[in-house]
Parts: C-alpha cells; structure tokens; sequence
C-alpha cells in the first residue's frame, strides 16, 4: 500500500506518485551514498552498503498544466524532494547541505520549503563571511512551513521511520552551491539516532545548537497550502526574486534566525 498525504483544501487524501504524475515531474536527480560519503558523521559505519544506494530523489521544476503559465510569469519553481526512511551508521538519513548565497548577478538563493509527508529536521546555519555565528534544528512535521532566507545553509534530514516528502519554492534563478558543506565534512552538527547532536570539529567553535519549531500553513494562507497560495496570489511571493534579508513572506516569525 502506498504512502498517502492530505490534500490541505478537500481534505481528501491523495497519493504521492498520483500527484507526481499530475505535476508532470521527470525522471528525478538521484542522490546515492557515494554522493553523500564526504559529508557524514561515520563514513566507515556504511562500508557495507553499496555506493550506489540511493538515499533521495529531486524532482525539479514540477507543475500542473494550468499552473505552470502563472510559474513561468512570475520566475517562480517548484522542486520536490523525495527520502525514504534510512539510518546510515548512527546518522539519520540527509541531504549534503546547501548554502543560500547572499544576492549576485547569477540569481537569488531563497527559499521555502513544506512538509507534504512525514517530518523533516532543517539544520540551518547563518554564515557572516566565513563565520558560523547561528545554528539552529527546525522541528517540521507535515504542513509545516519553512523559510530559508540569503546567506544561510540547509541540511535536510529525515529523523522518523516514514518517507519525507518536501516540496520547496524558489526563483527560477535559484542556485544552490555544496562546496562549502562537501569541504568541512557536513554541516556544524550532525544529527544522531535518539535525538543526538554532535558537533562537526571541522568547523572550529560554533554556536550551540538552538532547537525551534516551523511555521504552520496558517503562514501561507488558511487551508490550502503553499502551491494554492502561490497561484492564487502570486505577488505575496515576489520576495523570492529580490535581494535582502528583509525582503520575505509576511506572517513568518524567523525564530531560527536570532
């Protein structure tokens, strides 16, 4: 039996590969464990899996028909993310980390991101220059949402025994950047088996780890859910295109920022 979610208007449960197949997504980016084996807590816990284990699938750029027009218009994207439930050694099953570059010429790196199916962990960590100076765990079950503004970096991490299934909005210039993530071994932190974080010593003194939860749907917009938010009123979400910290969704409380 397949894994179901609910849809946030009918209240009618729906099924992910049904909705895949609705949103005309492709055959997705598969991330393996050879992928990952540079940023994990235990590289040598794993030996025995295979290299080309898969650990997630990316969907890129995924819309209905009728939604894409109003996509396109704006530069807005929609991408979905796809992790089964694994534990690699005594590591939950992650992303390898991205960092959300302050604005250039080449595009805008900010984005959100929401809860579908399962729960996620968003490990965020707020650089100022080469500088960690804030890092924080955000605890997001289904509906949640998540923002992620400039000049920050993300991890994705999947802590429960269910699928995670994560959909993110963006610019249509988004660019993501691994180097620095795939350089110090992972992210500040690494998130173990009975809610364990431990310290990545690659990254010198760090903050301690903050703990907070992401916001509700009622941030986007009551009972719909961020894809229905964006076509009904996509200007609310034109901040996604604009340099500066400031510039984000109204109703977001940036806890995980501070």
């Amino acid at each position: 039996m397949t894994a179901e979610i609910l849809d946030k208007q009918s209240k009618a449960p729906f099924n992910l590969e049904d909705f895949l197949r609705e949103v005309k997504a492709t055959a997705p980016l598969v991330r393996t464990l050879g992928d990952l084996m540079p940023v994990l807590y235990a590289p040598e816990s794993v030996g025995s899996l295979s290299s080309s284990l898969p650990l997630y699938y990316v969907h890129w750029d995924v819309a209905r028909d009728n939604d894409r027009p109003s996509l396109m218009e704006k530069g807005l994207r929609y991408d979905v993310t796809v992790m089964p439930p694994l534990v690699l050694g005594e590591e939950y099953v992650k992303t390898i980390g991205h960092d959300n570059l302050p604005y250039t010429t080449a595009g805008h790196i900010k984005e959100i991101f929401e809860v579908l199916e399962g729960e996620a962990r968003f490990l965020v960590q707020e650089y100022r220059g080469e500088e960690v100076v804030n890092v924080s765990l955000v605890t997001a079950g289904q509906g949640s949402v998540f923002f992620a503004p400039e000049n920050y970096g993300v991890v994705m991490i999947n802590p429960s025994i269910r699928r995670l299934v994560v959909r993110s909005l963006s610019s249509r210039n988004l660019i993501h950047t691994y180097t620095r993530f795939i350089g110090l071994g992972g992210g500040a932190y690494f998130l173990l088996t009975h809610a364990r974080a431990v310290k990545n010593k690659n990254y010198g003194v760090v903050p301690e780890l903050r703990i907070v939860s992401a916001e509700t749907l009622q941030s986007v917009e009551r009972e719909s859910g961020l894809l229905k938010s964006v076509v009904r009123n996509p200007e609310r979400f034109m901040f996604l295109k604009r340099p500066g910290p400031e510039a984000k969704l109204e109703g977001f409380s940036d806890e995980y920022m501070h």
